[in-house]
């Protein structure tokens, strides 16, 4: 039995922890006394609003940093005065929240020295203005394991993490992510290596001063196209000027010094290379100087900016693998510029006027809303639409050779006093503005050089011989490519002779859409497929050709002295009363273009026309299709 004396003390124990669980629960939770349960695998450490945090704290190596984020972004305050990399700000914040729990250890039984907490350790404090932490954790070494990433399935490595905030100290995490190389050499990697800092869409002028001269970029609105204004009013290369603001978005230093750590040459023994940016609204601009270093093949260049007093950067002069360098930047007019011919509002463009020295003149018109047309014979026709689109691609996508001058004056040396060519472009009278009439003169120095000039203009460029051939110049090679034009409720027949073959004759009833056949003289009408027949009769009165040759072809007047196909569609003609008036047959000789069994093109003309023209082998093939059908003899029954 149990005595009064010890259940009384068993009692005031009882009320003893009480009180100290009461008290203990108070301060932090019966962790006090049990010790902090560890976070969770896969929950994060730290919480925090990342707008909250205005001051990151780094020790590490013997060297410690401060960067502060204010008016002007996140700032190194100490060891340096200078900008701060957002970037790198934003990794370490990221990292912070980011990081989540693979494992936890108990701190009292693990020796820290070996996860990397004595050698290499990184301690990073983030606070807030009035210094309130939000996360204190000191960094150690990577672990050799990885994790899972839940989303994604991508294997992630992780990093030991003592947290240093209180309640926090009794485990050690491995956690997601790894940041260590922000913090290689020193801290060096705070202090923000890019020189400039901006965002592209407020950037409004560019002005670019090197050995080649001054050259400035500009736009009205951050939509509007880029220009370049000075020194003369010019198109710009779209693609090019993407590379360049990206260039100077990325362009990274290899090394940032104080500016009295570095000796910068002299101002009056030398003038600097510029390149200035503004933003829109700015009074300003932001101008990067960098000097030219007197070995010609210096890899670095020295360089200051103007709103960085005390920062001096070594920047990739020529290329590098791992950084953009001032040799990657398009820093030239001629680089910048557009290397097109023109830039043509298709939609307000009413006609073309094509006007070679040596040939007929072509007109190509269309009305609002009207299909595109040429004027061949004496009248508007229809057009090859791939002639077309061959010279608005070529105007307008093409790239010229070079870039010869800008201040013509005597247009004699480049062949343009008497050009061989001249393109007239015409546009709507109800054409919005910048599409006004325009031409474009082509000429032929005597070195034998092609050289373009829009009319009215002293920039002269250098044309590539097969760009001109680009541009259909003869009448031939716009006409339309239908070889005739012919319905099939006025086809009387059609006669086929191929060489080697017999002639063959078809009629054709189209009311009672029936074909008789004579091959040779001889009736075949009833071994005739009239499927096939049908099919022939489609591809004879629809045939397009591939392309139309000059009259004067002497290869293809050879070849058609020999044709390997005569083909010959017989049409019914009425008259205005609709009374039959007789019959017309259009004959059409085909033959290879060359005796190789690869041939695949055939010359060809018709009577109709003195026009040859190429037609494809897959037609010719189709022209010449065997219309009998054949039944195997049958055996005769035995006596």
């Amino acid at each position: 039995m149990r005595s009064t004396a010890v259940t009384l003390i068993l009692a005031l124990l009882a009320t003893a922890c009480g009180v100290i669980a009461v008290v203990r629960m108070r301060d932090g939770g019966l962790a006090r006394i049990f010790g902090n349960p560890p976070v969770q695998a896969g929950e994060p450490l730290f919480e925090f609003d990342p707008a909250e945090a205005r001051r990151i704290r780094l020790v590490g190596n013997g060297v410690s940093a401060v960067c502060e984020r204010g008016e002007q972004g996140w700032q190194v305050v100490e060891p340096w005065q200078d900008r701060m990399d957002p970037r790198v700000a934003q990794a370490i914040l990221e990292f912070t929240l980011g990081t989540r729990v693979a494992a936890a250890f108990p701190s009292d039984k693990i020796e820290s020295n070996q996860l990397g907490f004595a050698d290499g350790r990184v301690d990073i404090g983030i606070t807030t203005a009035d210094r309130r932490p939000l996360a204190q954790y000191n960094l150690g070494r990577r672990t050799a394991w990885f994790s899972r990433e839940s989303e994604s399935g991508d294997l992630v490595p992780t990093v030991f993490v003592y947290p240093a905030t209180e309640n926090r100290e009794d485990h050690i995490y491995a956690t997601t992510g790894d940041i260590h190389p922000l913090f290689d050499g020193g801290f060096r990697h705070l202090r923000d290596h890019h020189p400039f800092l901006f965002r592209p869409e407020i950037l409004d002028s560019i002005r670019i001063r090197t050995a080649n001269g001054e050259l400035q970029l500009a736009r009205a609105e951050p939509r509007d196209p880029w220009k370049i204004v000075k020194p003369i009013e010019l198109r710009t290369d779209r693609e090019a000027v993407i590379r360049l603001i990206q260039g100077l978005y990325d362009l990274r230093a290899v090394e940032v010094a104080d500016r009295e750590q570095v000796t910068l040459p002299a101002a009056d023994t030398t003038t600097p290379d510029q390149i200035a940016i503004r933003f829109f609204g700015a009074e300003e601009e932001t101008v990067l100087d960098f000097f030219r270093p007197e070995a010609g093949d210096a890899t670095e260049v020295l360089a200051r900016i103007s709103d960085r007093p005390n920062a001096v950067f070594r920047l990739p002069r020529k290329s590098n693998p791992d950084l953009v360098s001032l040799s990657d930047l398009p820093l030239t007019v001629n680089e910048l510029r557009d290397p097109t011919l023109t830039a043509l509002n298709i939609a307000a463009l009413q006609g073309i006027r094509i006007s070679p020295a040596t040939g007929e003149e072509i007109l190509v018109a269309r009305d609002h809303g009207g299909p595109w047309r040429v004027g061949l014979g004496g009248r508007m026709q229809p057009l090859n639409e791939t002639s077309l689109f061959s010279l608005l691609k070529t105007v307008t996508e093409s790239k010229v050779a070079g870039f010869v001058t800008d201040a013509a004056t005597d247009l004699k040396p480049h062949g343009l006093d008497r050009p061989f060519l001249i393109l007239r472009f015409l546009s709507f009278a109800d054409s919005p503005a910048g599409s006004a009439a325009f031409e474009l003169l082509f000429g032929q120095a005597q070195d034998g050089s092609i050289h373009a000039m829009r009319a009215g203009t002293t920039s002269v460029f250098r044309i590539d011989p097969a760009m001109l051939a680009m541009i259909p110049t003869r009448s031939w090679e716009w006409r339309d490519p239908s070889l005739w034009r012919l319905s099939p409720t006025n086809v009387a027949g059609l006669n086929r002779r191929l060489e080697g073959q017999p002639p063959l004759v078809l009629d054709y009833d189209f009311a009672r859409e029936s074909w008789s056949a004579w091959l040779d003289g001889d009736d075949r009408s009833d071994a005739l497929s009239p499927e096939r027949a049908n099919r022939l009769l489609e591809e004879a009165v629809a045939l397009d050709v591939d392309a139309w040759l000059p009259p004067d072809h002497a290869d293809a007047a050879i070849a058609l002295e020999r044709p390997t196909m005569i083909f010959t569609v017989v049409e019914k003609l009425y008259d205005d009363e609709g009374e039959f008036a007789g019959l017309k047959p259009h004959e059409l000789r085909l033959a290879p273009v060359s005796d190789s069994p690869a041939n695949r093109r055939y010359y060809g003309r018709t009577s109709d026309e003195p026009n040859p023209f190429l037609l494809h082998a897959d037609t010719y093939d189709r022209l010449a299709v065997e219309l009998f059908e054949f039944t195997a003899p049958t055996a005769p029954d035995p006596e």
